[in-house]
């Protein structure tokens, strides 16, 4: 993030009244919900992917794709499935 960016951030949480933060957090939930709907037509089964939880790197391949999240079977750090919203999700 640039240091224009972090500027902007702060002054919009310094300076926001509370009907201004929830027009913000609606514009956030918007654009996750768009980010989402992306790479729900992107993704196929079978596609490597990544994506990052709690400061790790998860990769695997996607083994289903449902309405907001899609399954993955992570072959790194650990070998499990996991259900991770779509939004999340990066090609590898």
């Amino acid at each position: 993030m640039s240091n224009r960016h972090a500027d902007a951030i702060d002054y919009i949480l310094d300076a926001a009244n509370n009907e201004q933060l929830e027009t913000l957090a609606k514009a956030i939930r918007m654009r996750r919900e768009t980010l989402a709907r992306k790479n729900r037509f992107a993704l196929r089964v079978g596609n490597a992917v990544k994506f990052e939880h709690r400061g790790m790197v998860y990769s695997g391949t996607v083994t289903a794709i449902k309405l907001k999240k899609a399954s993955v079977a992570c072959t790194s750090p650990t070998a499990t499935t996991y259900n991770v919203p779509l939004n999340m999700l990066q090609a590898a």
